[in-house]
């Protein structure tokens, strides 16, 4: 099976608009999750 690779910037312009809808069906303690990865980053205005 020899698949090309998709380009990056194609891959997330097709995902943008599904990504989080996606996300919130597919991981455990979604908003938890996020919350999680989040904290460590600092808040910007």
């Amino acid at each position: 099976m020899s698949k090309k690779a998709e380009k990056m910037d194609n891959l997330f312009d097709e995902r943008a608009n599904s990504y989080d809808e996606h996300m919130r069906n597919n991981v455990v303690n979604f908003e938890e999750f996020y919350k999680s990865i989040a904290s460590p980053i600092s808040r910007t205005d």
